[in-house]
């Protein structure tokens, strides 16, 4: 199976107890280099699955056995009456350190969506198993990163060690009607170097020629489409503070 986790989870509750349906249910998305929520308000889930939980994982082949064993199975009580935790699972109390962050997309009419971005030595580009998800949403708006060459949709993009060159790519759908709905994009849960007050993080909107760093709060805009695919990437210095091309014969 692929490295990815996706939890079941229900935004509300159903209409009526005992027969209603559950409506606007999506999914929490984990991987070794963290998890996205469905919802303002879940907590942040680290890894244990609780008996009766509803979740699924992705089959890299068609009709092979998935196999659960007694080692997957949690010793103590309470890691199997609650669902999330804050306390640590490791040996020494203290999760390691992982330079990420995560960016929310909320509308004027309640939409929200989840896209984490971590960056992990050792990783690619490329996609990663047990490291990098793909985008599985009900969200009736979507915000996700693009990967070169296949054009995968993640929902938690797993890339190598950090440089502030980097450039991610990220899309964005809707089924909601765009002419009547403004949309916002917020960075949330950072996390390592993105602690550091002189590591920026921006938005490029390259319809615009805009670039917005999020230090300044939520990014706004609006859609003529409902899927934008080459309009926003995620970059760590603006067009103002890249090296200046120089004039041999200038110089």
């Amino acid at each position: 199976i692929d490295g990815v986790v996706y939890v079941w989870e229900a935004k509300t509750a159903p209409a009526n107890v005992g027969t209603g349906y559950y409506e606007q249910d999506d999914y929490i998305t984990y991987t070794k280099a963290g998890a996205t929520i469905p919802s303002i308000g879940t907590a942040v889930f680290t890894g244990k699955i609780a008996s009766g939980q509803g979740f699924m994982v992705r089959a890299l082949n068609n009709n092979v056995p998935v196999s659960f064993n007694n080692c997957m199975r949690m010793s103590g009580v309470s890691d199997n009456t609650f669902f999330y935790r804050s306390s640590s699972n490791s040996s020494t109390g203290v999760e390691p350190v992982i330079n990420r962050f995560k960016l929310n997309l909320t509308s004027s009419i309640g939409d929200f969506n989840q896209v984490l971005i971590a960056y992990i030595d050792g990783l690619t580009l490329g996609y990663d198993r047990g490291y990098d998800a793909m985008r599985n949403s009900n969200a009736k708006s979507k915000l996700f990163t693009i990967l070169p060459l296949t054009n995968d949709k993640l929902a938690i993009d797993a890339r190598p060690s950090f440089v502030n060159t980097d450039v991610v790519p990220l899309g964005f759908s809707t089924e909601v009607p765009v002419a009547s709905t403004t949309f916002q994009i917020n960075i949330v849960d950072k996390e390592g170097i993105f602690l550091d007050e002189n590591i920026d993080v921006f938005i490029h909107d390259k319809l615009n020629n805009q670039y917005h760093n999020f230090d300044n709060g939520s990014f706004n805009f609006t859609a003529s489409q409902a899927e934008l695919l080459d309009r926003f990437e995620v970059v760590y210095q603006s067009s103002t503070l890249n090296n200046p091309d120089f004039d041999e014969v200038n110089v």
